[in-house]
């Protein structure tokens, strides 16, 4: 029980000293088990450019993911947006023309 309290103390001081909020790190988590149940292969699920924004009073995680395909080769990154805690997961791939104007509205810092 010790070495599990040790390592939660450790991986909340690592994250504090990179600057990166708990809540943010908590929504990104949550996104990207959310995500990655969409794909054909969710164990192959690979992230990057992963943000959290607030755009009317909700959170969102933005990034982009990368898995594998029914040949068992990636198909390389695409973006997604996670909303609601994981909730709702959209696919650039499989949202459609939509997708790029949600982008642009809910990935994008506050001015």
């Amino acid at each position: 029980m010790k070495h599990i309290v040790t390592a939660t103390v450790v991986a909340t001081m690592s994250l504090a000293i990179a600057g990166c909020d708990i809540n943010d790190w908590n929504q990104k988590r949550i996104a990207k088990n959310a995500v990655a149940e969409k794909l054909r292969d969710p164990e192959s699920a690979k992230f990057r450019s992963l943000d959290v924004f607030g755009p009317h009073g909700s959170i969102v995680v933005c990034g982009q993911v990368n898995g594998k395909n029914g040949f068992g080769a990636y198909a390389g990154f695409e973006r997604f947006i996670s909303e609601y805690e994981g909730g709702l997961v959209r696919l650039e791939s499989s949202w459609g023309e939509g997708f790029e104007r949600a982008w642009e509205e809910e990935c994008r810092p506050a001015s």
